[in-house]
């Protein structure tokens, strides 16, 4: 049996009254889409420049000498893999990154429920994110900056999207559904975005010139979130105050390990997808005719190909 549901005003969020300022959804909603669609622009923007950077650019000897770090976590990862190519190495940085950008989620997810709340870990991440993209700009900074990256997703990722449900009731189930396809579509946005935009700019301009693109979107992202402030949900009750309010009961563990399972057996699918990235760029890069009406397409720009086939088949 539900229990009952807290009146709107105790959630932050604005009535209903049949007409919208945002697609039929609180207006929190459209800060919170926007915000994720620049944050999305700002990481497949850059992700889709990393690989290809490290193995023409970073890893050259006159380059890489200079970057801080680099030679410690080189010597880690052949400790464990053996001797590797530079490519081969670009390619288990990417893998490493990419691991851990999906992985510190759970950690900022216990951050902002213990202690620091879902708005300020949100605040912090995105601020971390936007200084990482920046020192991308400089080569001996590059360890540092994918650090930055790496805790910022951390923890704005789940703490942003967690914000979507709270600004319904718990009967308002068809409007959240709705609610998160709009967020998705936002997500997709971002990835269609990004890869062109970067793309197209690091192979004009120079590679730093694609990550700065990614470090201004990362910027306008933190201050979208700011902007819609007073619109976004309120902070539930932290640290033990939850433990008194909530404890789990037979059926949330039980959900919890569905969620757990479902989560190992989606690894491995998610593995391979990431290879866009990283086997599928350098596939791209040395076996595809790029050349188009006398223009050479950027290899990085193919990775837009998911986001828009994406949009393309929701609409559909």
């Amino acid at each position: 049996m539900k229990s009952a549901d807290p009146p709107a005003s105790a959630l932050n969020v604005e009535p209903y009254r049949g007409t919208s300022l945002f697609l039929g959804h609180p207006t929190g909603l459209a800060f919170l889409a926007f915000t994720e669609a620049w944050e999305r622009f700002s990481f497949y923007g850059m992700s889709s420049l990393l690989l290809l950077y490290m193995i023409q650019y970073l890893l050259t000897p006159d380059v890489a000498a200079n970057v801080h770090g680099l030679a410690a976590v080189r010597a880690g990862v052949e400790a464990l893999a053996g001797p590797l190519s530079n490519q081969a190495f670009a390619s288990q940085l990417l893998g490493l990154y990419t691991a851990l950008v999906y992985f510190t989620p759970i950690l900022g997810g216990l951050l902002a429920d213990r202690w620091i709340g879902r708005r300020a870990a949100v605040v912090a991440g995105a601020a971390m994110m936007a200084g990482g993209h920046f020192l991308m700009a400089f080569d001996a900074s590059f360890i540092l900056a994918l650090t930055l990256m790496i805790v910022g997703t951390g923890c704005l990722k789940g703490n942003i999207s967690s914000q979507i449900g709270l600004l319904y009731n718990q009967d308002d189930e068809s409007r959240r559904t709705r609610a998160f396809t709009i967020f998705s579509a936002a997500i997709n946005f971002g990835a269609l975005t990004g890869p062109i935009a970067c793309g197209i700019l690091a192979q004009v301009y120079g590679w730093h010139a694609g990550f700065g693109a990614a470090s201004v979107l990362m910027v306008v992202a933190l201050a979208t979130y700011l902007a819609g402030w007073r619109h976004l949900p309120t902070e539930p009750g932290r640290g033990s105050e939850t433990k008194r309010q909530a404890s789990l009961k037979v059926g949330d563990w039980r959900t919890i390990a569905a969620l757990t399972a479902i989560m190992l057996i989606t690894m491995f699918p998610i593995a391979a997808y990431y290879q866009e990235f990283n086997a599928g760029l350098l596939f791209i890069e040395h076996s595809v005719d790029r050349k188009l009406w006398g223009f050479t397409v950027p290899t990085a720009t193919f990775v837009a190909l998911d986001g828009f086939f994406c949009i393309l088949l929701v609409l559909t």
